[in-house]
């Protein structure tokens, strides 16, 4: 009995570190960790867990993926706008500096008589 608590805290130690290391909420989608775990013991305790494989009963792969390209494409779309509207402000500032330093230097030229 000792052995397979161990073994459960083991895989759940695991199944943590890959959902830290992939950038997931560990218990955000806890019918993936007992998904996962299950396949885990089942190895060790096929007779008391069934076969090493099982169904995921949580969300399909390719929802899971939709829902991540809908995610990436607003924000390319918000970075996107921002970048538009700043290129633009800083366009607006960049055209407006060479007229004043061109009137800047006609100026000095007038006084100094060159002009």
């Amino acid at each position: 009995m000792a052995e397979a608590v161990e073994l459960l805290l083991k895989y759940i130690k695991e199944y943590k570190s890959k959902c830290e290391f992939n950038g997931v909420d560990f218990e955000a989608d806890l019918s993936s960790m007992y998904t996962e775990v299950r396949r885990c013991l089942a190895v060790d305790f096929p007779n008391d867990f069934g076969p090493e494989f099982c169904h995921n009963p949580g969300k399909d792969l390719k929802d899971r993926v939709r829902v991540l390209q809908k995610k990436v494409r607003r924000r390319e779309a918000k970075n996107q706008t921002w970048i538009s509207k700043n290129q633009g402000e800083s366009e607006k500032r960049e055209t407006g500096l060479p007229q004043r330093s061109k009137q800047r230097h006609q100026e000095r030229q007038r006084e100094s008589g060159a002009g």
